[in-house]
């Protein structure tokens, strides 16, 4: 393992390098020989390749107060595949083996390959990287309950649980039977195909990393958005708009141009005690101008600005969030509203088959994921513009 020392020294030559690259390019930006002009960018191309081994060895290198939560056991034979999986061999022989630089491997690396023979599992540190950022960025994903449970396919609701009860001295409690339901959620697959041209293979390997993170992160999560609100629950999970049972209790149809904070009022209303202590709005942008433009008896805006942490203000105390998936407004303690899990986690491929005339490479991501919205009375309610 990389110590702070050596971290720092590996710092202070890619400054050096740095500085002498810019050095040579400004030497190329004067007229020179032909001769003088192949050494020049020889010598760039090995400045170039310096700098990359250094940030592949950086790549590895974990702060001290960040070790305990990146398990990056050494590779030995005595692991099993499970365990091999969280080792640093294996993630950096994974990446190297998708970007078509076996020759590159180091020997712990090729038996950690072996010894897993799958390159359909991510390596954990990879792994935990995506299903962090893929349950946490989004308007949607972030509100909602996501768990990462493989094979969990079965979640309790409470719909009914009795409070604890005072007992006097020498008095017999009294058994109360609480109510409780479940979700039932199946395996809907959701993948992701992108073609890349061969220009990934030129990368270090952290970026590789990074870029494999930032792309699949970036569109599995958005259809996750839409399934969240809008899946249909025929071949994805059912979405809260599409799947709640709405009614005269928790939906209110309201004329937008008569839109009042009285409307509000009555929203907060429709939500139960235990559910209006942690609830938001999410809405669409439209719906936030139509309430941007309420003001008070003295003129002051009802909605008041503030863009931190997620949220961009307060209607009457309570947050607003914006999502491009909604049409109106939705007030709930959303953690209650909707659940869902990834039953299986991101699995990822790679074939160069189908990319051959186009001298490309297709990635793939996938995994098995569902959810549904709870139906849980007093959790959610909505407005809806006529």
């Amino acid at each position: 393992m990389m110590t702070e020392k050596e971290n720092a020294a590996l710092g202070r030559r890619m400054e050096e390098l740095d500085a002498k690259r810019l050095k040579l390019k400004l030497i190329a930006q004067q007229h020179r020989s032909e001769t003088e002009q192949e050494l020049d960018l020889e010598e760039a191309r090995l400045i170039r390749e310096e700098i990359d081994s250094i940030k592949e060895q950086r790549a590895t290198f974990i702060p001290e107060n960040r070790k305990e939560n990146y398990k990056m056991a050494d590779f030995n034979e005595t692991m099993n595949k499970i365990e091999v999986v969280e080792t640093q061999e294996y993630r950096s022989g994974w990446l190297k083996t998708l970007t078509n630089r076996k020759e590159q491997m180091t020997e712990s690396e090729k038996r950690a390959m072996t010894t897993v023979n799958n390159l359909a599992v991510v390596p954990v540190v990879t792994l935990n990287l995506i299903m962090g950022r893929l349950m946490a960025q989004g308007t949607l994903r972030d509100a909602v309950q996501i768990y990462n449970l493989p094979s969990l396919v079965t979640i309790p609701i409470e719909d009914i649980i009795n409070d604890a009860a005072w007992l006097p001295e020498a008095v017999a409690g009294t058994i109360v039977n609480d109510t409780t339901r479940k979700i039932d959620l199946t395996h809907f697959k959701l993948a992701r195909f992108i073609q890349v041209s061969i220009e990934l293979e030129k990368l270090s390997i952290s970026a590789v990393e990074a870029w494999i993170v930032d792309r699949m992160v970036q569109k599995i999560g958005v259809g996750l958005e839409k399934a969240i609100a809008t899946g249909t629950g025929i071949g994805q999970p059912t979405g809260f708009i599409t799947g709640t049972t709405w009614d005269a209790t928790n939906s209110f149809d309201v004329d937008a141009t008569a839109l009042s904070y009285g409307d509000f009022v009555d929203l907060e209303g429709a939500l139960g005690e235990d559910y209006i202590t942690d609830a938001f709005y999410i809405m669409d942008r439209k719906s936030l101008a139509k309430i941007r433009k309420l003001k008070d008896d003295t003129k002051r805006p009802l909605f008041d600005t503030e863009i931190v942490n997620g949220f961009v203000g307060r209607l009457g105390g309570i947050p607003v969030r914006l999502s491009s998936n909604v049409d109106g407004v939705y007030l709930a303690s959303w953690k209650s509203a909707w659940v869902g899990n990834f039953i299986q986690p991101l699995e990822f491929a790679m074939s160069g088959d189908a990319g051959f005339l186009s001298v490309s490479t297709i990635f793939r991501a996938y995994t098995l994921f569902d959810g549904k919205p709870t139906n849980i009375k007093g959790s959610i309610a909505r407005i809806q513009f006529v």
